[in-house]
């Protein structure tokens, strides 16, 4: 029986414990924790999430990795996730130093005042690359009237993010009707939305084809956009040699129109996640995805 560890991973207690160690840690000790606990995880093959991360590695790369490959894929991305963990938690409440180690790309600070200025609503696809939790941070220290629309899941890891980033004025909720009718009203009134759009929602009705295979992956951002006629931006973190980040954003993703509302929504849905593969071809070890996307091959993944 394989063995399915992702709500002790995503516990509330381990959570405790990992940002308790993020704020009291050293850099130096911080990050060799970091290494130790990624790498008991990576090595892990039979449990859940090493096994996803794998599998959705081997679509990446066309089916083409080695198993050798693959394993040095899944060590290199948790190593880098968990970094990531550990320099949220480490400086979450210093701004000073937050602003500091996130840049923005020249796209990225278009969208960015564009937002401050409430020109119009704003819509964010977000790619789980890098550090999201540190950029969202960054932005809202920056002034984006940012709503977030988060994992449904309300235990755990996800019910202590969402209470962190209420802490740091970040309006977020998990999706839901009600949070998307908010979300919509937020964007008639000239505010931004970001919620991200490569992480597997089961229960969608579409599966828009991603580094061509089809999935169930969220449709909402583009869902919005056709309703509201605007576009969307392709938008995602990179964690730096030096662990500083950088915020990278797409140009605008104008909305297509087909005459059928279905094939809207996948069309345009596949234009927003071909933005997002452009991107996660570049660091493919920073593609954080942790669950199955196209669970269907990861039983024929090289062992």
């Amino acid at each position: 029986m394989r063995m399915d560890t992702t709500k002790i991973i995503n516990s509330g207690a381990l959570s405790k414990m990992v940002i308790w160690l993020g704020k009291n840690l050293s850099p130096r000790l911080g990050y060799a924790v970091s290494d130790f606990l990624s790498d008991v995880i990576s090595h892990r093959a039979g449990w859940r999430q090493p096994r996803a991360l794998r599998a959705n590695h081997w679509v990446v790369c066309g089916g083409k990795a080695t198993s050798a490959e693959l394993t040095r894929s899944v060590y290199e991305t948790y190593r880098i996730s968990g970094r990531g963990y550990y320099d949220f938690y480490h400086i979450m409440k210093d701004p000073d130093e937050v602003l500091r180690r996130v840049s923005f790309s020249p796209k990225f600070e278009e969208i960015l005042q564009k937002s401050i200025t409430r020109q119009e609503g704003i819509i964010l696809a977000i790619c789980h690359t890098g550090n999201q939790d540190l950029g969202g941070r960054a932005v809202v220290l920056r002034g984006m009237p940012l709503f977030a629309i988060t994992a449904p899941e309300e235990f755990g890891s996800y019910s202590l993010a969402n209470q962190l980033r209420h802490e740091f004025k970040m309006d977020s909720a998990p999706a839901s009707l009600e949070t998307v009718k908010k979300a919509i009203e937020h964007l008639r009134n000239g505010g931004t939305v970001a919620t991200g759009v490569d992480r597997p929602f089961p229960d969608s009705h579409y599966r828009p084809r991603f580094f061509g295979r089809p999935a169930a992956l969220p449709v909402g951002p583009v869902r919005m956009a056709l309703r509201l006629k605007l576009p969307v931006y392709a938008i995602g973190c990179y964690q730096k040699s030096d662990h500083s980040y950088l915020m990278w954003a797409s140009e605008a993703i104008e909305m297509q129109s087909t005459g059928d509302a279905d094939q809207d929504v996948l069309l345009n849905s596949e234009r927003v996640l071909a933005e997002i593969e452009f991107r996660i071809r570049e660091h493919p070890t920073q593609w954080a995805m942790f669950y199955p996307v196209w669970p269907e091959v990861m039983d024929g993944v090289p062992k």
